[in-house]
């Protein structure tokens, strides 16, 4: 059990968390259901649930995937994950459901239009000690996740997914930057299809984001007689759209003021919690 004060941090402003292994054909309904089933008597009159179903973003995956809201607090099984876990599971009425707020790798923020062809995918890379999910959110009311919100009802036939990769200043990490290319190449391979390997893509990418795509498809561009997928990546590259990307270097003496920050707010976060 969290202690008060853990569980009075995360109640202010509820997260989105990302739920797979959900059975495909479950209604945002069944999910509610399922979901709420699992609360305790005092949760059951309290919880709202936000929900929507999206296709998975692995096309060997059979299951599917939901982004979730729980006002005004998140559920009691999911209390692991303030902690030092990355994931958490429960078993409901629609599947093993696996649990997470970190949002790694790829995640498709809503489902295209039934019967209509996807046009393109846009694909959105966040920077250093970002998340894939709230970097792109708004600070204030109302709460907007714009990718989501808006790319829904504006070109609604694009596929849109944000890449998310373990870049915490404060956490401990031997990844290099060719660790993190080769790790968005793979996805976006498992990501498309066969079929879709001809498909437009759209890239957009937030400071060290931006380093990332451009590395990505510099490898990419030399895989014509290699790597034939990591080259049709980069042949289907149609846009890039940078936000603070250092395309000229990192600054030292900022990036070691945003070390020191993470590593304060972190050490707070833990004197806090109690963990």
């Amino acid at each position: 059990m969290l202690p008060q004060s853990a569980k009075t941090t995360h109640a202010r402003r509820p997260e989105t968390f990302r739920a797979a292994g959900i059975r495909r054909g479950t209604t945002v309904g069944d999910l509610k259901a399922a979901l709420s089933a699992r609360f305790t008597n005092d949760e059951r009159d309290m919880i709202e649930i936000e929900a929507s179903i999206v296709p998975s973003c692995d096309a060997t995956d059979d299951a599917v995937t939901a982004l979730l809201c729980f006002k005004p607090k998140a559920p009691a099984y999911l209390d692991p994950l303030y902690r030092d876990f990355d994931d958490t599971q429960i078993d409901t009425e629609v599947g093993h459901l696996n649990f997470d707020k970190n949002f790694f790798g790829f995640t498709q923020l809503y489902p295209t239009p039934t019967g209509h062809k996807i046009t393109a995918d846009i694909i959105a890379v966040t920077g250093l000690d970002g998340h894939a999910y709230g970097s792109w959110r708004s600070k204030t009311e109302p709460v907007r996740m714009w990718l989501r919100d808006f790319f829904s009802e504006d070109p609604p036939t694009c596929r849109t997914m944000i890449y998310g990769y373990d870049s915490k200043l404060g956490s401990v990490s031997i990844h290099t930057v060719q660790d993190y290319t080769s790790g968005l190449l793979e996805d976006i391979r498992m990501a498309r299809t066969s079929e879709e390997r001809e498909q437009p893509i759209i890239f957009i990418g937030h400071s060290f984001g931006g380093i990332l795509i451009t590395q990505s498809l510099l490898i990419g561009s030399e895989e014509q007689f290699g790597d034939i997928e990591a080259y049709s990546i980069y042949e289907a590259t149609r846009a890039l759209i940078f936000f603070a990307t250092p395309h000229r270097g990192l600054s030292t003496e900022r990036t070691w003021k945003s070390c020191s920050r993470s590593y304060r707010a972190s050490s707070k976060s833990r004197s806090v919690s109690g963990y």
